[in-house]
């Protein structure tokens, strides 16, 4: 009686403190924002770094990233991501 109980618990914290069922790998989507950045001549994409900033949404998913180059300049980038293709994207430098 006492395994079942313990295997209970062990099960509903799984699903309780696991991973949620929305959230997934974000590379593939920052790596869309970036070549669309690229694609747009705001960067060069061998000379900065792409890091994830946050994302949202399902089938339209909307990412920011931040690229910074070797010397430290920054470049922000948002990007609305539908069917794996760039539908929109706003560059900060």
């Amino acid at each position: 009686m006492f395994n079942k109980i313990v295997a209970g618990l062990a099960v509903s914290s799984a699903l309780v403190f696991g991973t949620p069922a929305f959230a997934g790998d974000w590379t593939e989507t920052v790596d869309l924002c970036a070549a669309a950045a690229e694609a747009e001549g705001a960067v060069t994409a061998n000379e900065y770094r792409s890091k994830f900033l946050y994302g949202s949404g399902a089938s339209t998913k909307k990412v920011a990233i931040e690229m910074t180059s070797a010397n430290g300049d920054v470049v922000k980038a948002e990007c609305k991501i539908r069917r794996g293709k760039v539908t929109s994207i706003d560059i900060k430098a």
